[in-house]
């Protein structure tokens, strides 16, 4: 087996591991998250990294507006 068989392989079980703990996680702190390789925000766990929605205009316009004030 190769080293980038390994790592493909490695990768997987990661993916899998990750799945499988935010499957588990109750999403109980949350915030919005600029999503560059998406190019938009989402609202994201803070334990588990977990994406789990979109937000509404008004949630978005509020998490700008806090970050954009000094």
């Amino acid at each position: 087996m190769s080293r980038a068989d390994d790592i493909q392989t490695q990768r997987k079980q990661l993916k899998a591991e990750l799945t499988n703990i935010q499957s588990k996680c109750s999403h109980t702190q949350q915030h919005i998250r600029r999503c560059p390789q998406d190019k938009d925000y989402r609202w994201e766990c803070d334990t588990c990294k977990a994406r789990l929605a979109y937000p509404s205009q008004t949630e978005l316009s509020t998490y700008i507006g806090d970050h954009l004030t000094p």
